[in-house]
């Protein structure tokens, strides 16, 4: 039996105990920052992957790592810094952008923070060169944040963007969110070179961020379907996107998870309190035994075939008028259209800010001088709107002429190479605003 005086020091030496042992929990927990369980936040048990009726499961991501690792890099690679729509947000590999929360799911979050020039950072994950598919049945479940600035999408493209561009590549959003919409879209191009854009859009309440849903395409050669909570949400004719023998939704695609911030569509995020967490519980492809046995993709069709080489121009692809963008490099909204073209059938179509085009020319001489002409002109000048061609890469400086005007106006720049330089980078570059420029016709060659 303990007595009263030693109940009472054997008490306060308990409390002194007790209370070192809560701070130590609390520094901990301030030095290692943990995911809120998403069970705690509107999860449903996960079902099991191969409870689909008529279908197989071919593969799937269950994020079932431990908390604060890496989602698998055998399935996914990361967008690095800006890409696209003006959006504000610097995207990043890093474990407090995307990570597994120990609970089942792969967390993207984005953070207000200064980041490399930023204000805000999150992640983009994407299935390029490591899990492709062509047609099936895709299924993802997770918990999206909806408050101003938020822009989460889970939607896929066509594997040959990188030979063909955006919108040749095709586009699938299987779930996209911004301003209070939820979006349902397939985009494709037309033989004018149009954008269309097959859309659902329908508004939601201020409670659907608070529970985990699931969306679903499935896809064939004849139909594609885009599916949320169990219904159906928008349906699709594949033949339609048919140009000449090509089809982009007839060919292998590889997805993207990520979160935007603000830019073209997100809405104004500086009143919204972050960070925002977009849950993903799982993602999944199934077949079933008619569909994911369709023909290969068909390559762009080069109607009308490649000009002729010009004689003394350097530049390969001069006027577009393969109908692709290739020898061409891509930096953000760039695609070849058949409309407000110089001459020929097509030119080049730049758009948001910033983006440009550019060709490395081998084959030069050192110390030489060269002339680069080409034409350009905005869609409606104004603004801080303008579009440049230049040259750089070349040995010397940078050399570009500026075109604010609205009809098409050739630029004319001269450069010389280096002692050493034999390669140079010529380019179509816009700034500003977010309209849209146009430039064709280029030509290069040795000055008198």
């Amino acid at each position: 039996m303990l007595t009263p005086s030693r109940a009472f020091t054997l008490s306060r030496t308990l409390k002194v105990v007790l209370l070192l042992a809560c701070m130590f929990l609390i520094i901990l927990a301030c030095n290692n920052p943990t995911v809120t369980p998403a069970n705690a936040a509107g999860k449903p048990p996960t079902a099991t992957p191969t409870a689909v009726p008529n279908w197989t499961l071919v593969w799937s991501d269950e994020f079932n790592g431990a908390a604060n690792t890496a989602p698998s890099s055998q399935n996914w690679s990361y967008e690095m810094g800006y890409v696209r729509n003006n959006e504000q947000q610097y995207y990043t590999n890093r474990l407090e952008n995307a990570r597994l929360d120990g609970a089942g799911n792969l967390l993207i979050e984005a953070r207000r923070e200064n980041f490399n020039g930023f204000q805000y950072t999150s992640a983009s994950l994407y299935s390029q060169d490591k899990r492709e598919f062509q047609y099936g049945k895709f299924e993802m479940r997770g918990r999206i944040p909806t408050p101003s600035g938020s822009w989460p999408a889970w939607w896929a493209l066509g594997s040959n963007i990188d030979v063909v561009g955006w919108p040749k590549s095709g586009e699938i959003d299987m779930m996209e969110f911004y301003r209070g919409m939820n979006l349902f879209n397939v985009m494709y191009q037309n033989s004018s070179g149009s954008i269309i854009w097959d859309s659902i859009t329908e508004n939601v309440s201020p409670t659907f961020q608070d529970s985990f849903h699931s969306w679903v395409m499935e896809w064939d050669p004849t139909t594609i379907k885009l599916y949320m909570d169990g219904v159906l949400k928008n349906t699709f004719n594949v033949e339609t996107a048919t140009v000449g023998s090509y089809n982009p939704f007839r060919q292998p695609w590889y997805m993207l998870a990520n979160l935007a911030i603000g830019g073209n569509n997100g809405g104004d995020p500086s009143g919204t309190t972050f960070p925002l967490q977009y849950y993903i519980d799982y993602i999944r492809v199934y077949c079933n035994g008619v569909l994911c046995t369709a023909p290969t993709a068909t390559p762009w069709p080069t109607s009308p075939p490649p000009p002729t080489p010009v004689p003394g121009n350097l530049v390969s692809n001069p006027g577009f008028e393969s109908g692709f963008l290739s020898p061409w490099g891509q930096w953000n909204e760039v695609e070849i259209v058949g409309a407000n073209q110089h001459s020929g059938n097509y030119a080049l179509h730049v758009w948001s800010a910033p983006a440009s085009s550019e060709q490395v020319i081998s084959g030069l001489q050192s110390n030489r001088t060269y002339i680069l002409k080409a034409w350009a002109k905005l869609a409606a000048p104004g603004g801080q709107e303008e579009v440049m061609i230049g040259v750089k890469n070349h040995g010397g400086p940078e050399t570009r002429q500026s075109i604010t005007v609205n009809s098409y106006t050739q630029a004319v720049v001269t450069f010389t190479t280096g002692s050493t330089n034999t390669t140079a980078n010529i380019y179509c570059y816009k700034s500003g605003g977010r309209g849209d420029a146009y430039c064709d016709d280029f030509e290069l060659a040795l000055a008198p």
